[in-house]
């Protein structure tokens, strides 16, 4: 790639960036209640979330898991694990390639969220996007060389909000398995971003579960 053709580049990240930022800070806040078995689970233990390059960004309410809430979810994943194991490969595959267009589709809008939640500069978190996104391909390329075994528990952290709990999720989801995510109280966003477009793709109810982190 040129010089120019890098500048012209960046400067068109910068404008579908910029834009997809102001989307979220103008889209109307709401709750974020854990996601189990494709319900909104409610627990009153509400915690107000702002971001770490401004405190005047409020951008939602999540909920602190109530005791049990946990266990319960595993339970749901459990049972929606024989449907889905039961699954050709290639018919998750199929569900996962669309996926796959949805998160191209918000490839920017995930990385805003991902500033707006850590203080990551633009960059980085167009590479946590875009490294999903090759995670999710090359998932779907290897769906038919693994064994399902399980509920799979997914726990993560603020250094990588996005691809390496949503990446893991997915080698598990394809491989046959259901998954209960935790992301870390202080950064849940992008992965219930994440779940979101689960949802909007038909991922069957149970397959992926999410809840925030208790601390």
């Amino acid at each position: 790639m040129s010089e120019s053709d890098r500048i012209s580049k960046n400067a068109e990240n910068e404008k579908l960036f910029s834009r997809e930022f102001e989307v979220i800070l103008s889209t109307e806040k709401t709750g974020y209640p854990s996601f189990i078995g494709g319900l909104k689970v409610a627990s009153g233990l509400d915690y107000q979330l702002s971001s770490p390059i401004d405190e005047t960004i409020i951008f939602g309410k999540f909920q602190r898991p109530e005791k049990g809430t946990a266990a319960y979810a595993v339970q749901v994943a459990k049972k929606a694990f024989d449907g889905w194991s039961s699954l050709k490969p290639s018919e998750r595959v199929d569900i996962f390639k669309n996926i796959l267009e949805k998160v191209k589709a918000k490839k920017f809008r995930l990385a805003a969220c991902i500033t707006i939640s850590t203080g990551m500069v633009m960059e980085d978190c167009l590479e946590e996007s875009d490294r999903l996104i090759g995670i999710i391909e090359d998932a779907c390329a290897k769906a038919e060389q693994t064994e399902p075994l399980g509920v799979w528990g997914i726990i993560s952290e603020h250094n990588s909000p996005l691809a390496f709990p949503a990446g893991a999720a997915v080698y598990a989801m394809l491989a046959g398995n259901t998954v209960v995510a935790l992301p870390a109280m202080d950064c849940p966003m992008p992965m219930f971003m994440f779940s979101e477009i689960l949802d909007a793709a038909g991922l069957p109810g149970g397959v992926f579960n999410i809840l925030t982190s208790d601390s």
